[in-house]
């Protein structure tokens, strides 16, 4: 039987609604066992008789791993696309669980060594904002200070924003222009249906 401890709702999601667990190609498998005995979380059992693995609990899988498969001597494990995970971290909701998560968990999570960090933060503003479609806000940033420094941008350079007076995470965004002489550069913006920075009128 699943393991509750193991088949809790992925970041909000059921676990049974999630399409992730091994199967076996029987023709290719050896029989070694590898699989077995090394996962932790019993999705194996081992068949003595025909001495074959068999997936017996799929759900105790945790959702993105592929040890097993990575392990296997004779590559008889598959798992379905990545895609199917990424398609979940791509929901909104589902980023959100994860940002809820770190920041409750910060005590723990936190690196607990000093980690570099840019010698300076640059500080931005909007100084334009347009809305080439439904779905895509254009914003124009440019620097409070003008600098040899602000200049280094290139693009598709990653940039992080935050909200001001929000608890929210960073968001990363990418550069979407060659930045002018005086430092401005552009990102385009997608909405994300119900996401935590899709209230456009607040940016700026």
């Amino acid at each position: 039987m699943p393991d509750p401890k193991f088949t809790k709702p992925w970041h909000g999601v059921p676990r049974e609604n999630i399409h992730w667990n091994p199967t076996i190609l029987e023709d290719v498998c050896i029989g070694c066992g590898t699989c077995v005995t090394g996962c932790s979380r019993l999705v194996y059992r081992f068949d003595f008789d025909r001495k074959k693995p068999v997936v017996v609990d799929p759900l105790n899988c945790m959702v993105g791993c592929t040890t097993c498969a990575n392990t296997c001597p004779t590559h008889a494990i598959v798992f379905p696309p990545i895609e199917t995970v990424l398609a979940l971290e791509g929901l909104a909701a589902v980023r959100h669980a994860i940002e809820d998560d770190l920041l409750a968990r910060h005590d723990i999570l936190a690196a607990p060594v000093p980690l570099p960090h840019p010698d300076r933060i640059v500080t931005l503003k909007v100084v334009e904002k347009k809305l080439p479609s439904a779905d895509v806000l254009h914003v124009v940033l440019a620097p409070v200070q003008i600098g040899a420094c602000f200049c280094e941008f290139v693009p598709g350079q990653y940039i992080e924003l935050w909200q001001p007076g929000s608890d929210h995470l960073s968001r990363s965004f990418s550069i979407a222009n060659t930045p002018e002489d005086d430092g401005r550069i552009e990102l385009y913006l997608r909405r994300v249906s119900g996401g935590r920075l899709t209230d456009w009128h607040s940016i700026g």
